[in-house]
């Protein structure tokens, strides 16, 4: 089955207050969306761990994930981050079979960005994953199909 969720990705900003971080503007309130949805078809995104710790902390509902750029490896990442997230969202050339296992060994879903070539596309499907964010959907649903 293919499923369609809605993301909201929070960028890195300023250091606020440590119970509101500045990168957040004006959107710390962003559930008259879950109201009409539901969290469970929402999650929160964002590379900055202040931002998810926030959100971990008073949403604790909300589906969390971790966005990464670096090549720490996801445990180091998740030592960093101090909480499980709901779902670990790498750059995709950064991810690798050992990543795989190890973040489906602590159940946290693999949403690797963003996969655009049907090359690999094809080559992140193989790995497992439980997403894909692309600018081409239509050549991930193609692919799948």
């Amino acid at each position: 089955n293919i499923y369609i969720y809605m993301q909201m990705q929070f960028l890195k900003g300023p250091l606020g207050p440590p119970e509101r971080p500045s990168g957040l503007g004006g959107a710390h309130q962003p559930f008259d969306l879950q109201n009409s949805i539901g969290f469970e078809k929402v999650n929160i995104q964002s590379f900055d761990f202040r931002i998810l710790n926030y959100f971990n902390k008073k949403y604790p509902d909300i589906i969390l994930a971790v966005l990464i750029d670096n090549d720490l490896g996801p445990q180091n990442n998740l030592n960093k981050l101090g909480f499980i997230p709901d779902i670990y969202s790498p750059n995709f050339k950064l991810l690798d079979r050992s990543h795989i296992i190890f973040l489906k060994n602590q159940k946290i879903k693999i949403l690797p960005w963003t996969v655009n070539t049907y090359d690999d596309i094809a080559d992140i499907l193989k790995l497992d994953v439980d997403g894909i964010i692309s600018d081409y959907p239509d050549r991930v649903i193609k692919m799948i199909e």
